[in-house]
């Protein structure tokens, strides 16, 4: 399964501690479901609705492209 993570709702910020989040993303980049749905500062994320999660390839794909952050 995959995960992809849009920016916020208001499009202008992706995610409150960008900086944290990305050392997430390049520290373990085979992130499965579980454990990202799970790490605290996404979890954080998910109940103050920051983000939207959907399905971690295309989130990836966008992360290499530079569309993210």
């Amino acid at each position: 399964m995959d995960i992809m993570v849009l920016r916020a709702s208001n499009n202008t910020h992706f995610f409150s501690d960008k900086i944290k989040f990305r050392k997430i993303i390049k520290k373990d980049m085979k992130l499965t479901q579980n454990n990202f749905l799970n790490h605290k500062l996404i979890k954080t994320s998910i109940r103050e609705k920051k983000l939207y999660i959907f399905s971690v390839f295309t989130f990836f794909t966008y992360l290499k492209k530079g569309e993210i952050f």
